[in-house]
């Protein structure tokens, strides 16, 4: 059979909230054994009921193979589901495997207990069914009774548990079996067991050779909905069933035979990592006596409250003949599933693989350089520390690559790894001018571009330096280990030592040990730290440190607390980083490179390609389903404050939003309609300037609220996010 390529549609979409019931759509039935041909034959064998899903273990059971629709707020399309049925000399036991993982997945057979033919409820009709909402499984055991529910005050079918007792069926029974679930791979499955013959009034009696008639029910739920489908059974039904019957049969005349297999093999072959950095093809090929191959495709992403494998598949596709390609380029993490069928209509196993692709490049922030304190201080050199932030997509940042240049000389490899704190320790000499750069590699092997930090450049302010003004009582000791070879210090409650500076990091520096004082510091007018001196060993150290995202004019004081018993302080001098050569400069970052985060009724971005119009060649689409949030991730490298400057595209079925940093206290909310008559390029959007406390991440909040009544939709389309340091 000749090779056919296909593209399934495999892109991000929805996690829903909501309650929405998925129809059963049944395939037809294959041939049976026996002269019913509707009749599902039930394998025998015994299973484990703990929900996991184990070939193995149900390959002699009977199966019928269904198809049921995933929500078209979901994406829509259709999910294959699979009805095991199996026996042993005592008990009954049912399966149902669905391609798809939700809410809520369930299914419930109401069983004809005197094989009348009819399924219309009668008087004594057996239930038994489960559901599963990703967490607990419910198993019902249940009797379609004739009643008049209290609630209603008139003549119903009701379904009370089998333990429950009814003014017209006072006989009460017991809950016979139990269930078990389990999600894996992108599928849900639920097994359960119940005695073929348990000895209460209410339970079918079953036994080898007999047959009894069934009514399948089943449900596919998305989001938090399905809570009140696991608590109120009856809200759980769908609007149609499909009817047949089970045949029960002895160990000699169980059928234990199976489909063709089918295998996959995938190119580019992913390396150690599971990731590739680019589109994928997979080739799927069904085994021996294959005449048709199955696949279906899931996408496992957590929602907004973190929740996983929650995502959306894509409807089932069957190709007739013995094998086909499927090519996969949706970012992130892709579940292949599929199975081939034989000439009889017998299904082999299903398979999944996954599929893990990340083309993106890692989003890295401008290095800065700060003083490390506390930490000693060598001679003429001080503690620095280097940071910056970084974040990837997808598969991950797995090393960063740090390079230093001493001097306007070349850049140096000073520190490669995993660095998994962003930061590096550095010794800076005073006097000499440095520049870092830093770049990112992540799992699949993308590379961000060099991140290039402003020049540096220490300067050294002795004691006795005329820019340090002395008030109240100080007194001049000599000391080796001090800076110039001496030391002020004060015993004097009240007394300060004030510089005024140009630069982005400041240090004090200052003698520590047993019979040390403290002190207060403020910066331009603000108290920053209360310090005590006293430390076990004596040493001379950067006792405190601040530093902002790019240089400007300060003043620091030290302020002596004229402690009791130790009231002494030492204020030996100052270390300044000041710019030397280069200006604060910008980061830019491509929106698609974030992380982003999505509330759970709206569809997930995806990537969108265009060489001429975006920043990198590609943006990030979000197509909005209505109103909703988007989250995006931006990594900051250093403490202060940011202009912030926002480039997306405009369009007839764009959306209206606003946009907000969550940081405290809040900037100011930008609102903006992005509905065009004509795609193109938005333009520069202003968002103001934020302030940052320290290293990690600035948060966007993106929601959208609206839509113009002349737009078609409601998408958001962001190309890049630029940062700019400001005083």
């Amino acid at each position: 059979m000749g090779q056919r390529r296909h593209r399934p549609v495999v892109s991000r979409s929805a996690i829903v909230a909501g309650t929405i019931l998925a129809l059963l759509s049944p395939a037809p039935p294959r041939a049976m054994a026996g002269s019913d041909p509707a009749a599902l034959t039930g394998g025998y064998g015994t299973a484990v009921i703990d929900g996991r899903l184990v070939d193995v273990e149900w390959e002699a059971a009977g199966r019928r193979d269904l198809f049921l629709s995933v929500p078209a707020a979901d994406g829509g399309g259709r999910v294959p589901a699979t009805l095991l049925v199996m026996n042993d000399e005592t008990n009954l036991y049912l399966a149902l495997r669905v391609g798809r993982v939700s809410g809520t997945t369930g299914f419930w057979l109401r069983f004809n207990n005197d094989d009348d033919g009819s399924m219309v409820p009668e008087q004594g009709d057996d239930e038994v069914g489960a559901t599963f909402d990703g967490a607990a499984v419910r198993f019902v055991d249940a009797a379609r009774l004739w009643c008049v529910p209290k609630d209603l005050g008139y003549g119903t079918w009701c379904g009370p548990a089998d333990d429950d007792t009814a003014p017209d069926y006072p006989v009460a029974g017991t809950v016979d079996g139990r269930a078990a679930a389990a999600t894996a791979d992108g599928m849900t499955f639920l097994e359960l067991v119940h005695p073929l013959a348990s000895g209460d009034a209410r339970d079918f009696r079953l036994h080898a050779g007999s047959t009894v008639g069934f009514q399948l029910g089943t449900q596919l739920v998305s989001g938090t909905g399905g809570a009140q489908c696991s608590d109120q059974w009856e809200l759980c039904s769908t609007s149609s069933w499909t009817t047949g019957r089970i045949a029960i049969v002895q160990a000699a005349s169980g059928d234990a035979s199976a489909g063709p297999t089918a295998a996959a093999t995938l190119d580019p072959a992913p390396g150690r990592s599971g990731w590739t950095a680019s589109a994928t093809e997979v080739d799927l090929i069904g085994g021996p006596g294959t005449t048709a191959v199955t696949y279906w495709s899931s996408t496992p992403a957590p929602d907004a409250v973190g929740r996983s494998p929650g995502g959306a598949s894509r409807g089932a596709v069957t190709i007739t003949g013995s094998r086909t390609t499927v090519r996969v380029d949706a970012e992130g993490t892709t579940l292949l599933h599929f199975f081939a069928t034989g000439a009889d209509g017998r299904a082999g196993p299903w398979q999944t693989v996954p599929v893990r692709i990340d083309t993106i490049a890692p989003a890295v922030s401008r290095p800065y350089v700060s003083f490390l304190s506390p930490s000693t201080l060598g001679v003429g050199a001080g503690s620095s520390q280097v940071t910056w932030g970084g974040v990837d997509s997808q598969s991950g940042i797995v090393r960063y690559e740090v390079q230093e240049s001493r001097a306007n000389g070349p850049y140096v490899t000073v520190a490669s790894g995993a660095l998994a704190l962003a930061r590096v320790t550095r010794r800076l000499t005073v006097g000499v001018q440095y520049r870092y750069r830093v770049r990112a590699f992540d799992v699949a092997g993308n590379v961000s571009q060099w991140a290039t930090g402003p020049g540096y450049r220490v300067r050294l302010v002795d004691s006795a330096d005329p820019r340090v003004e002395l008030t109240g009582a100080w007194r001049t000791q000599a000391a080796d280990t001090a800076i110039g070879g001496s030391t002020v210090f004060s015993t004097t409650a009240g007394a300060t030592a004030t510089l005024r500076f140009n630069g982005s990091a400041i240090a004090w520096v200052a003698p520590t040990g047993s019979g040390h004082g403290s002190a207060t510091v403020t910066i331009d007018g603000a108290t920053r730290a209360s310090l005590s001196m006293a430390t076990p060993t004596a040493s001379s150290r950067l006792v405190f440190a601040s530093s902002w995202s790019v240089p400007g004019s300060h003043t620091i004081v030290v302020r002596v607390q004229g402690t009791p018993g130790r009231p002494r302080v030492d204020a030996d001098g100052f270390l300044v980083l000041e710019p030397a050569g280069s200006g604060a400069g910008s980061t830019v970052y491509e929106a698609e490179a974030l992380p982003a985060c999505v509330s759970a009724i709206v569809p997930r971005p995806r990537v969108e390609w265009d060489a001429a119009q975006w920043s990198g060649g590609r943006q990030l689409a979000w197509p909005a389903s209505g109103p909703g949030t988007l989250w995006l991730d931006v990594p900051i490298g250093q403490a202060g404050r940011f202009r912030t400057v926002l480039y997306g595209s405009i369009g007839p079925d764009r959306g209206r939003l606003y946009l907000q940093y969550e940081t405290w206290p809040m900037p100011k909310v930008t609102t903006i309609d992005l509905y065009a008559p004509h795609a193109s390029a938005s333009g520069p959007i202003s968002l103001g300037v934020v302030d940052v406390s320290g290293p990690g991440w600035l948060r966007l909040k993106v929601r959208v609220t609206g839509r113009n009544v002349a737009s078609s939709g409601y998408t958001v389309g962001l190309d890049r996010i630029v940062l700019v340091p400001t005083a």
